[in-house]
């Protein structure tokens, strides 16, 4: 594999994350509380005889809660430590999600270009009173653009071939953490672009094929980092 670590599911890392202090013992369907909403549609057009164009367009909406309250004893030699936690947390995600499509397959030719996007926009919070009280609060968007095209020629005995996929991706994460007066945040920002290209020429001389073929494969990636 020439492309190495390199590939079309190539996907940035997630830096931040808020995780819930849930009781072990319960089972998360029990402890998680949500309401989920997907709208989705999906379409047909035909340009002509030759050309035709789909359409698949869906909206996510979800939104999860979870409360959890806890009371730990520490029985040391000198005395009982107890440490009490009061937890409220919740998440909201939506999601976008696109697809368009440009399709003609003849005798001679095959054209095919697909153009998707990837739309995510997720908020966490996480709030804890009690003995150690703080509160975190997760900014996670996420968007990714992306194009394949393919194209295959026929010219007497001579084929011709292109292929290209791009991808753009970009996920900025913030962080706030508050802990009475004490404030904290974290940004990192993180993007990437991915290209895939290559094309090729092909000569038939029955029952033997000739065939060139050039191309490149990369990926630029950029991530940034502060904290406050």
């Amino acid at each position: 594999d020439i492309s190495g670590s390199f590939s079309d599911n190539y996907r940035l890392n997630n830096y931040i994350s808020i995780g819930s202090n849930l009781i072990p013992q319960i089972d998360n369907r029990r402890s998680l509380f949500n309401k989920s909403h997907l709208v989705s549609t999906n379409n047909l057009w035909s340009l002509n005889k030759n050309f035709d164009i789909t359409s698949q367009i869906s909206y996510l909406n979800n939104r999860t809660e979870n409360n959890s309250q806890s009371e730990t004893q520490y029985f040391l030699i000198d005395g009982t430590v107890t440490s009490v936690a009061d937890e409220h947390g919740n998440e909201k995600q939506n999601q976008l999600l696109a697809n368009i499509t440009l399709k003609s397959n003849t005798s001679n030719h095959y054209i095919e270009n697909k153009l998707s996007t990837d739309i995510r926009w997720d908020n966490l919070n996480n709030g804890i009173s009690g003995t150690y009280p703080n509160n975190q609060m997760a900014k996670l968007p996420y968007r990714k653009v992306s194009d394949n095209i393919e194209v295959i020629k026929r010219f007497g005995k001579k084929i011709y071939t292109f292929y290209s996929y791009n991808m753009y991706q970009q996920k900025p994460q913030h962080l706030t953490v508050e802990r009475t007066a004490n404030i904290q945040q974290q940004n990192v920002s993180s993007s990437a672009f991915f290209t895939h290209t290559h094309t090729s020429l092909a000569f038939i001389f029955k029952p033997i094929t000739i065939s060139m073929k050039v191309g490149i494969i990369g990926t630029f990636r950029d991530m940034k980092s502060n904290l406050s």
